[in-house]
């Protein structure tokens, strides 16, 4: 079934998503604006809906060559090229999540680097279930619990990285923290600067390692300063 909106072009499978979620993604393109200050979108973008991950599972390794490792542990993916999903929910979070990752790559760029699009992503995804990633992840600023700038940010792929050791490393614990730092940047001391470096950091290429340096040349602060600025002023977020 082929379901267009204004900002979307929705193909579904299943009769629940074709009938509902065409409100949620508008909706959710509104919310993702207005919070993260994006640009109109040029063109619709393509989402693919499906009512059983498998099929999901399959669509992703047929037809955007997705290894099929990496498929079978997804269940929503959103980029440049669209937006593919089971369906959970017509306004479900992990949706509004994938709204992001696709609208910021064509408005945007795809450069940056995991944390920053990670970040973002979660930031919306709480605000959307009326949370803070800010508030929620300052207890771990307070006592420690998180992974230093240096090493978080040449991280290649959060949702890739994993520590079985659990703690900071964790995946989970990753997303927690890039929504937080992405909170601290967009809300704290340092967000007018960050607003307009973005647009160009987020198109300009940098491998993993370098990332670190880039963003200390962008903002114009030196990693380790921008460290205690954020946990500073993470540190208090609810308070």
């Amino acid at each position: 079934m082929h379901r267009p909106t204004a900002h979307f072009d929705l193909y579904t499978d299943s009769g629940a998503a074709a009938a509902k979620l065409p409100a949620g993604l508008e909706k959710a393109h509104g919310f993702v604006r207005d919070l993260l200050g994006l640009p109109e979108l040029d063109r619709a973008v393509p989402v693919y809906c499906f009512q059983n991950p498998e099929t999901l599972k399959r669509f992703l390794v047929r037809e955007w060559r997705w290894p099929e490792g990496a498929a079978a542990r997804l269940t929503a993916v959103g980029n440049a090229r669209g937006i593919a999903l089971s369906y959970r929910a017509p306004e479900d979070s992990q949706m509004v999540r994938e709204v992001v990752h696709a609208l910021f790559h064509r408005v945007r760029g795809k450069e940056g680097g995991s944390w920053m699009h990670q970040g973002m992503a979660v930031l919306a995804g709480r605000a959307w279930e009326k949370g803070d990633a800010a508030v929620e992840f300052a207890p771990n600023l307070r006592t420690g619990e998180f992974l230093p700038l240096a090493e978080f940010l040449a991280i290649p792929d959060l949702f890739a990285h994993d520590d079985a050791s659990g703690g900071a490393g964790t995946s989970e614990a990753l997303f927690a923290q890039a929504g937080a730092f992405y909170a601290f940047l967009s809300r704290g001391p340092r967000a007018a600067k960050w607003k307009e470096v973005l647009p160009s950091f987020a198109r300009t290429p940098v491998e993993p390692a370098g990332r670190a340096a880039a963003l200390e040349a962008a903002l114009g602060v030196t990693l380790a300063d921008l460290e205690k600025e954020w946990v500073e002023w993470g540190g208090k977020a609810g308070n």
